[in-house]
């Protein structure tokens, strides 16, 4: 949609902002919540959270004609997929102990960074 490139940034960075802070917070509160019945609550949001938001990202991508049909269900990927931020943070603080924990995150969002952008390149290079 090379139209419409001045408001995807824009919805775009409401996206990131909005939904992806909503589902992130949303996901942490649930495992906090529930984190008394099963040992694996967190685990399994990590999961369900990813599992859940893959139609939406397929509707969305697989879409060439409506803008704002892909960027409703771009919103509705976001909105519950990134339940698995807060519960995995807190898996990895919960297995490590409390003087490695900085390091163990900052390791973390260092190697999820750079996969993404590997990630990204490589798959900006294959033409469907």
């Amino acid at each position: 949609f090379p139209e419409y490139g001045t408001t995807f940034n824009l919805v775009n960075a409401f996206i990131l902002l909005v939904p992806a802070a909503i589902s992130a917070l949303g996901g942490g509160f649930l495992s906090d919540k529930l984190e008394g019945k099963s040992p694996m609550v967190k685990s399994y949001i990590v999961i369900f959270s990813n599992i859940l938001s893959a139609p939406f990202a397929y509707l969305a991508f697989m879409n060439t004609d409506n803008f704002w049909f892909s960027t409703s269900m771009i919103t509705l990927h976001w909105l519950i997929s990134e339940a698995w931020y807060a519960p995995n943070m807190t898996m990895l603080q919960n297995t490590t102990s409390s003087q490695n924990q900085g390091s163990i995150v900052s390791i973390y969002c260092l190697m999820t960074t750079i996969v993404g952008v590997i990630g990204t390149g490589a798959l900006g290079n294959f033409q469907l």
